[in-house]
Parts: structure tokens; sequence; C-alpha cells
């Protein structure tokens, strides 16, 4: 049984994850160079990096530990997951149709939902399916793990993680991952083996006493410090070779792994930490994090056009691509809030 405090951090984390989300779209929609405005665009890419892993630490926290007969299991992830991805891809189908965009006859939009995502963000159902997957294994793996096994598989897998970066860096050739075959701990299934570990250890005794007003500061603080090394890093990069280091923004990069450890221990933290009267609140918000995650590009997409223009996203970029991510992530919400009054929507969102 999930106890209320927890219940409210997952909530707040999840909230969080989604606003990350947003902002990180808002910031791509100015593309990336080397010139003083379109810095910002990488700077806040940076301090959202967080968002996936998240959500990811979020899965880990709630299923791992749980306990469920693997039929059950699989018809709960398959109706919460299989619809929203079938749905969502039609319907991006069907708008990128009406800006002029051929998918061809019905049945070869279906071959489309199969072969992979129609827009990129929709890539997230697609893997979550593959972890969903996975889960079941994982479970007695992680049960059957003692303390410092835990400990070491999530070393071993930060170490495997941060390799291909250490390889793009010093251009090594041999790909160690494959020969020494320690692909078994490189992927994003080690976020939620992580997810479990951080709520195994935000539920003892030691962590309670670390959850202070000081610790929450530490943690923003050392949030900001890994995003900050993750923008100069693909800034130092971006002088000496002319181009952006995106590598530096991948999900499994060790700056991104330890701003998003600081950010779910915030955000937890700041949601165990509200009143009781609010969980029903934030409950109904966190609800709709998977809607406004599927919806909210078709809302920036609207934003731009209608309300934001272009022109004043590049020249005040700094000012405007936070603003662009408040307001479509309010406006999604509230699109969000209304259609799941209809019981159709709450099984697509």
């Amino acid at each position: 049984m999930i106890n209320s405090r927890f219940s409210r951090g997952i909530d707040v984390a999840r909230v969080g994850a989604c606003l990350m989300v947003v902002l990180l779209h808002a910031a791509s929609i100015e593309t990336y160079s080397l010139d003083a405005v379109s810095w910002a665009s990488p700077f806040y890419d940076a301090f959202s990096r967080s968002s996936v892993p998240i959500f990811l630490m979020i899965s880990g926290a709630l299923l791992l530990g749980k306990q469920e007969e693997l039929a059950v299991y699989m018809r709960k992830r398959s109706l919460r997951i299989l619809p929203v991805l079938l749905f969502w891809s039609v319907f991006y189908m069907a708008w990128n149709s009406w800006h002029g965009q051929s998918y061809g006859q019905p049945l070869q939009w279906l071959l489309h939902v199969v072969r992979g995502p129609v827009v990129a963000h929709l890539w997230y159902l697609y893997a979550i399916v593959g972890i969903y997957l996975f889960v079941p294994y994982l479970r007695h793996i992680w049960r059957a793990s003692s303390g410092s096994e835990q400990k070491m598989f999530l070393l071993i897998w930060l170490l495997v993680s941060a390799w291909p970066i250490a390889q793009y860096l010093l251009n090594i050739q041999t790909d160690i991952i494959d020969t020494w075959q320690l692909g078994s701990f490189f992927g994003y299934f080690g976020y939620l083996f992580l997810g479990a570990y951080l709520r195994q250890w935000v539920e003892s005794e030691c962590a309670v006493s670390a959850a202070s007003g000081r610790g929450i500061a530490i943690g923003i603080a050392l949030f900001v410090i890994f995003s900050l090394l993750t923008f100069a890093a693909a800034y130092l990069y971006a002088r000496q070779h002319h181009y952006l280091g995106l590598i530096f923004y991948d999900y499994l990069s060790p700056l991104v792994v330890a701003a998003s450890i600081c950010a779910c221990y915030v955000l937890y933290w700041a949601g165990a930490a509200t009143p009781n009267g609010l969980g029903p609140a934030l409950k109904q918000l966190a609800n709709c994090t998977l809607g406004v995650y599927c919806v909210h590009v078709v809302v920036l997409d609207l934003v731009v056009e209608n309300i934001v223009d272009m022109s004043v996203i590049s020249q005040y970029a700094w000012l405007s691509i936070p603003f662009t991510a408040i307001l479509v992530f309010v406006i999604s919400v509230m699109l969000i809030l209304v259609l799941r009054r209809v019981s159709f929507w709450r099984y697509v969102t």
C-alpha cells in the first residue's frame, strides 16, 4: 500500500518531469547554432534533460518492488500504454496529413505505427513498451539482490553508460561494451533499477533525516551544477569543433544521470512535504501528465503559429523559451483535465 507522503512525492516528481519535457521541446524550436542568441536553446535543453530519466525512475520505484501475477501485470501495462500509443500515432498522422504530409492508404497508416514513432516525441511510448516487457524479469533480479549487489549493479551500469562519451571524446575505436559483452548493463532499464533503489532509500530513516530544507537546497544546487556542467561541456566542445556536442545531452550521460538523481530527490521531497489536503489535487494533476506529454507538441505548434511568433522566440530566446513552455504546459493541462471528464479519454491520456 502506497502511503500518502510517498504518493504526493511521486505525483510532484511526475508533474515536474512533464514540465521539463515541455521546456525541452520549447527549447528545440530554435535551431541550435553557435551564435549568441541560439545558445539559449542548448542551455534550457541541459536543464530539462532530467525529464525522461525521472519518468523511468518513477516507473522503477512503483513497479520493481510490486508483487503480482504475470498475466495481471501484462494486462494492466498493455491497457495503459498500447491504446495511448495507437491513438496518438493516428492522431499525429491525421494532424500531419492535414498539413500536407501523406501516409498512404489506411493499411499503410498501421504499418507506419508498427515501424516507429510518426512524430519524434512518441519515441518514449515505444521505448516504454520494451521496458515494460523486461520489468517482470528485472523484478526477480531486484528482489533476489542484496544491498551490496544492488549497489554493484548500479555502479557497473553507470560505468558502462559513461563509456560511449569516453569513446567519443578519446576517439577510441574499440567497442568495449561489445567486446566484453557488457550490453546487459547498458540501457534505460538501469533507471528503473535506480528508481527502486532510491525508493528503498527514501523510505529509510536516514533519508527522512536528510529531507530537511538544507538537504533540498543542496539537491537544487547540485542539480544546477550538473546541468550547467552539461551545458558547459557541449559549449566547450562546440567552440573547439564548431558543432554542438549533443552526446553530452544523452539520457545516459554521467552528468545527465547525476542531474536526474538530484532533480528526482528535490521534486520527491518537495511533494512529500506538501500538506495532506493537497493530495487529491496533486493526484489529479499527475494523472494528466501522460496526456500532456502526448498532446503538448500540437499545442506548441499552435502557440508558435498564433501567439508567440518565431521571430520573437529567436530575438528574445532567453525569455521566450520558458514563457512558451509554461504557456504550453498550462494550456495542455487544462485541455487534458477537460478531456478526462469523458471516460474514453482516460484510456488514451
